[in-house]
């Protein structure tokens, strides 16, 4: 049987255990993940980085809803034999931050969180966000967008209209997100286009992640009826 257990700042821990209650368990001080996939694994690297999928999966979906956690960590993996000998690895993982929309319910979290797990599009989007916690990067951005692009396939510009976002508001926000010239280092692509079509509006790299949430928290709702906005 495989222990994962969690490291960081208390009060986001008690956050993230209330939140999700079913996969985060709370014993004293200490706060562990439970899932059945780790079972499925044997080495503690590949229990590690599943747990970590878990945990940015989590922290995804609660920066979106502004539900503030921070310094949070896998800090320890056990493993212990069918003679109840715990075996240690210690693994040091990337701390991850939740930075402070409606609050949805904690019921609505972990009906979120478990589509997530069963929806890979959906998941990606979350693990891919909860990368926007660290460093704000335009490619992480336009990483969400393909996802949902891919996912909803010919509906998707009908999808933008049910959401109300312009032709031009997503042409823009492209073109911004994928030119130097615009987001300067934090852009998609290093080099410098040589004839960058122009934007329609003003845009900024705020303006583009405001988009990409209001992209995002509809993509949720018509997926899952969960309503963030």
């Amino acid at each position: 049987m495989w222990f994962v257990f969690l490291g960081g700042d208390n009060e986001s821990l008690n956050v993230l255990s209330e939140k999700f209650s079913q996969k985060i368990k709370r014993e004293g001080g200490i706060y562990r993940i439970k899932s059945s996939e780790f079972e499925k694994l044997n080495k503690s690297e590949d229990v590690s980085n599943c747990a970590e999928k878990i945990l940015k999966t989590m922290l995804g979906i609660l920066n979106l809803c502004g539900i503030p956690c921070k310094n949070l960590k896998i800090s320890n993996v056990v493993k212990e034999d069918k003679n109840g000998v715990k075996h240690t690895s210690n693994i040091l993982k990337t701390t991850f931050n939740v930075i402070p929309s409606k609050i949805p319910t904690k019921g609505e979290l972990e009906e979120l969180f478990e589509y997530a797990m069963k929806n890979e599009p959906m998941e990606k989007c979350f693990i891919v966000y909860s990368n926007i916690l660290n460093e704000t990067a335009c490619y992480d951005f336009y990483k969400i967008l393909e996802v949902i692009k891919q996912d909803l396939g010919k509906d998707f510009k009908s999808f933008l209209k049910e959401i109300n976002v312009s032709y031009e508001e997503y042409q823009d926000f492209k073109k911004f997100v994928n030119n130097p010239d615009y987001a300067g280092i934090r852009a998609r692509h290093a080099k410098n286009f040589d004839n960058p079509r122009k934007l329609s509006g003003p845009m900024s790299l705020e303006k583009s992640e405001v988009l990409i949430k209001k992209i995002l928290k509809g993509y949720i709702k018509r997926k899952t009826y969960i309503s963030l906005t």
